[in-house]
């Protein structure tokens, strides 16, 4: 099976790979990923003039719409969020 000085290794390598592939890599990369999300699909979308944008915060396990700065919503308008460039 190993030693514990193994396990650590193998367990600290592990926390590096995922901190790389979830947040360095797609930073450096500009790489965005898309998920379907049961409530936050839900909003209007279009390609242009969008409102809104949704993110995935990690630490805390959960979605995001954030309305875009300096973007005035009036009471009772409707938030529009992009899926980005997408081809049929």
């Amino acid at each position: 099976i190993g030693t514990l000085e193994q396990a650590a290794n193998g367990a600290g390598l592990v926390l590096c790979a995922s901190i790389l592939k979830d947040f360095v890599i797609p930073k450096l990369f500009k790489k965005k990923k898309y998920a379907i999300c049961p409530l936050i699909d839900m909003a209007n979308h279009r390609s242009l003039g969008t409102t809104a944008d949704v993110s995935f915060e990690f630490f805390g396990d959960a979605y995001s719409l954030a309305v875009n700065p300096g973007t005035q919503i009036p009471n009772g308008s409707e938030l529009f969020i992009s899926y980005g460039a997408r081809s049929n």
